[in-house]
């Protein structure tokens, strides 16, 4: 049973893998979403 489990462990373990790049590009995005929500939300209190 610890034989089947690993084999599955390491077919997910590949498939993160061949994402880990899309994965970046959606933590970058996801950053830039919250640096520009920051600065309206900083220039909106400014302007009251």
């Amino acid at each position: 049973m610890d034989a089947i489990s690993q084999a599955f462990m390491s077919e997910n373990k590949l498939k993160q893998q061949d994402r880990q790049p899309e994965i970046d590009e959606l933590h970058r995005q996801l950053g830039q979403v919250i640096a520009e929500r920051d600065w309206l939300k900083k220039k909106s209190a400014n302007e009251h």
